[in-house]
């Protein structure tokens, strides 16, 4: 996982690493991009808030499954 090759900062721009999946649906993240604006130490997650780029990327299906399943779209826990 990225979270142990760098300790991050509030505030750090990152680009998840190509050919990352999203564990739970397979959808691949890799070249995601964003800043992180939360840090859970104790789960080793990071939340980031993803940039424009990222986000005119998602697909409609993407959008409509988080909405669907109450997620938000323009953050994501890594």
């Amino acid at each position: 996982m990225i979270f142990k090759k760098k300790p991050f900062k509030l505030g750090d721009c990152v680009r998840f690493n190509d050919g990352q999946e999203d564990e739970a649906s397979g959808l691949d993240i890799g070249g995601w991009q964003g800043r992180i604006i939360n840090i859970n130490e104790n789960q080793k997650m990071l939340l980031v808030a993803l940039d424009s780029i990222t986000l005119k990327s998602l697909s409609r299906g993407y959008l409509e499954d988080s909405e669907e399943e109450g997620l938000g779209w323009s953050e994501y826990y890594i």
